[in-house]
């Protein structure tokens, strides 16, 4: 690598993406690096200095995040770059199998995730529409929404791109960005419960976009 012009150094230099903290434990982050080749998601431990691979996927992992406990590292497992797969979860500390975050779901096109203390939801889409699935602890996953157009978690495309902004604090309710009419330019916003699916709240300015950012 020193033999190489320095000009050349600096395009074949790792990319580190942006961490993601841990909300129960900020001293355990996730990072997507390309220090391995492609990107790949490592797990950083702050408190005590470790650091380790945790994805060694074919296609690359752009992006993950930690679980709010900080003991496992979800991400969407896409096997063949098709752009389609499952979300899974893997222990930070790489000592553990890969599991499927909600078992039984169809693969499908990501439409976001959210994972709370005691509840997670995922966005999927395919031929058949868009679902947006619950799962509580000890519990099945649960369908609280399905359209044939567009529907996705609120706070997966824009500035903020957490995911986790689309689930209250209380893993209660839910918010989405919907586009009941087709218009994917300009999103309405949707808010379910996360027990029943039952609708709470919508908001909707015709023809401006709207994006949920957090509670």
């Amino acid at each position: 690598m020193q033999n190489i012009p320095t000009w050349e150094r600096r395009f074949r230099a790792p990319v580190i993406a942006f961490p993601g903290w841990a909300v129960e434990a900020p001293d355990r982050l996730v990072i997507a690096s390309t220090e391995s080749g492609s990107y790949q998601l490592h797990a950083w431990d702050r408190a005590t200095g470790t650091r380790q691979q945790v994805t060694f996927d074919p296609v690359g992992i752009v992006s993950g995040r930690p679980t709010p406990s900080g003991r496992g590292v979800a991400w969407f497992r896409d096997d063949t770059g098709d752009e389609t797969g499952a979300w899974v979860v893997a222990p930070f500390d790489g000592e553990g199998e890969v599991r499927t975050m909600f078992p039984g779901l169809p693969r499908g096109w990501s439409e976001g995730l959210a994972i709370g203390r005691t509840c997670s939801v995922a966005g999927i889409s395919d031929a058949t529409g868009f679902d947006v699935w619950a799962m509580h602890e000890g519990a099945e996953p649960l369908r609280i929404h399905h359209d044939d157009q567009p529907a996705r978690l609120s706070g997966e495309w824009g500035s903020a791109g957490s995911g986790d902004a689309a689930l209250s604090a209380d893993d209660r309710y839910v918010c989405l960005e919907v586009m009941p009419d087709g218009d994917v330019s300009h999103p309405s916003l949707l808010v379910l419960d996360t027990m029943t699916g039952a609708q709470v709240a919508a908001l909707r300015d015709a023809g401006l976009e709207l994006s949920g950012h957090g509670w």
